[in-house]
């Protein structure tokens, strides 16, 4: 090997001397402070706490889904209580606000809304028990034998649980409870035909969907021929000329509006000529 060639090659101290150094840096500045999230991700935050009791809160995408499957066990059995109680909680909203404004503007809606009446705080068993012993033409004597005789509880009604505002909730609720005592008032068997003459009162007085629902599947469904042909000439009638009086001559009242465990004691047709309610063949 000639001198000149040993001179192009670097020699091992050469190459250790120039081999390049990397260091590595971590800043500290607080702009950018070490992160302390799991390698995971963070925790789903805490669901928020329920509005009233039976409160369930869904995702919209969750509550359309129920609403329609809902309904659609509705429509084929309206006697599917539950079915019915789900599609009432999710479609109403609008209405409830609706009864709830117009509630505000009388003295009587006011308290109702205010002391929020129910059969919990208001009919406990030992007062439902004692109505058996009122006269016999009182409104809560009527109540009783009514309940008693069909061996209904006033605390069995449906619960509410999705309507997503308390005072809304509490409105339904109220419409629920009292259905018994629209039987009582209005004089009507807890039958399938009278349960449906119900619902087209209810419709009218409250504009409910659910209401409607019931009262126009129930009588295409559940009612034979001779009983739809007493729906339409005997019934519908009474309805709607009951409708036309309250409106006329009780200024337009709701029923919600009526703080019925208050008129236990009242004679029902001293209350019902109150109310311009002419029960059904009476």
């Amino acid at each position: 090997m000639s001198f000149s060639s040993s001179l192009l090659r670097p020699t091992r101290l050469a190459v250790k001397k120039f081999r390049p150094q990397i260091k590595f840096t971590f800043s500290t500045s607080s702009s950018n402070p070490p992160s302390t999230e799991p390698f995971y991700g963070s925790p789903r935050p805490l669901p928020p706490p329920p509005l009233y009791d039976n409160h369930t809160l869904l995702p919209h995408t969750s509550k359309l889904v129920l609403f329609l499957k809902s309904t659609l066990e509705a429509a084929s059995d309206p006697k599917n209580a539950d079915a019915v109680a789900i599609t009432l909680d999710i479609s109403s909203t609008l209405t409830l606000t609706h009864i709830q404004s117009e509630m505000m503007k009388s003295t009587a809606g006011c308290r109702i809304l205010s002391v929020k009446p129910t059969a919990s705080s208001h009919m406990p068993k030992s007062t439902f028990s004692s109505l058996s012993s009122f006269p016999p033409t009182s409104f809560g004597r009527h109540y009783h034998d009514f309940m008693s005789s069909h061996g209904f509880d006033p605390h069995h009604r449906p619960t509410v649980k999705y309507v997503d505002d308390a005072d809304l909730a509490y409105i339904l609720l109220r419409y629920r409870e009292s259905h018994d005592f629209y039987h009582t008032i209005y004089n009507l068997p807890p039958t399938v035909l009278g349960e449906i003459v119900l619902k087209y009162i209810e419709l009218l007085e409250f504009k409910l969907g659910g209401a409607g629902m019931q009262a126009i599947v129930g009588s295409i469904s559940l009612l034979d021929e001779g009983e739809r042909k007493e729906l339409m000439e005997s019934y519908i009638p009474w309805v709607l000329k009951n409708f036309g009086d309250r409106r006329r001559l009780a200024s337009g009242a709701s029923l919600l509006e009526v703080f019925w465990e208050e008129e236990l004691e009242e004679d029902i047709d001293a209350l019902r000529s109150r109310l311009a309610i002419k029960p059904y063949n009476v």
